[in-house]
């Protein structure tokens, strides 16, 4: 197996894992979100949050490797190209990451928010 072959391997099973743990991660959080009391119900479902974040992060890294493993394809076509498709990639893996670290800041606000006593009329 060349190394073409070994990179085209890579980016097909990171573009399945990115998918994987998109969709998951989408199932996990749709719910809990979706609700009209999402404050109180992401802080009774806590450890289903942390790891539908953690699968936003795998999907993030998944989501920048595909740029990394295609560099050397694309580079053998146009540079230009190259580089754009690992900037672009790695733009959407650090836009997931952001989207992650506002997830558990809403997890610590739930608690928060929880610990308040569920106030109707507040900042919250």
């Amino acid at each position: 197996m060349n190394s073409n072959r070994k990179n085209e391997v890579v980016v097909g099973v990171l573009f399945i894992m990115a998918t994987v743990f998109g969709v998951i991660a989408a199932s996990i959080f749709t719910p809990v979100l979706n609700s009209p009391d999402y404050l109180i119900k992401i802080s009774a479902n806590e450890n289903q949050m942390v790891i539908g974040t953690m699968l936003y992060f795998f999907m993030a890294m998944s989501c920048a490797g595909i740029g990394l493993a295609l560099y050397p394809l694309l580079k053998k076509y146009s540079e230009i190209l190259a580089i754009g498709t690992v900037g672009f990639r790695v733009i959407e893996g650090m836009i997931q990451v952001i989207g992650a670290i506002i997830m558990i800041c809403l997890l610590a606000l739930s608690r928060e928010f929880v610990k308040a006593g569920a106030p109707t009329n507040t900042y919250f």
